[in-house]
């Protein structure tokens, strides 16, 4: 291992950086998301209908960069916990679409305020220029890879 090169070495420092990060971030997500009874995923999926109520399960894919059979386990547990139903598309009544249920609908604000809060601490510790160069790496690696995945 004494062998391998500086600039190896400087990525897996990077890799593990990263994956620290993450889990941090998802550990202290996860503790904000527990006071409503809510993972990770599942906000997830609250926050596109958010955003977009009514969509269809292949929308939601796209949008929370899922797959099915995912998307379809978190959706069944969300109902479950009256979160959200499905029901038919006013448009295609063979098409189902996922609805927030008034339980979701009363906790969007005080839910999107403690996630706010948060993501404004983490703003807090970077400058504007630090953060934009954040996302541009990370959008740089994301491409690389899906790119590389995809064609493999």
């Amino acid at each position: 291992m004494k062998n391998i090169s500086l600039w190896f070495r400087v990525m897996l420092e990077l890799y593990f950086l990263l994956n620290q990060a993450l889990k941090s971030v998802d550990r202290y997500l996860a503790h904000v998301l527990k006071q409503y009874d809510l993972t990770l995923p599942q906000y997830l999926v609250l926050q596109a209908l958010y955003l977009k109520d009514g969509q269809t399960a292949t929308e939601l894919v796209e949008t929370i960069q899922s797959d099915n059979a995912t998307l379809t386990a978190i959706i069944d547990r969300l109902e479950r916990k009256f979160f959200v139903r499905r029901q038919s598309s006013p448009k295609d009544r063979r098409k189902k679409i996922i609805v927030l249920t008034d339980k979701a609908r009363a906790i969007e604000h005080s839910l999107s305020i403690k996630v706010e809060q948060f993501f404004g601490q983490l703003n807090q510790q970077l400058d504007p220029k630090e953060l934009k160069e954040l996302k541009s790496g990370l959008q740089k690696i994301t491409f690389y890879f899906s790119d590389i995945y995809e064609w493999h």
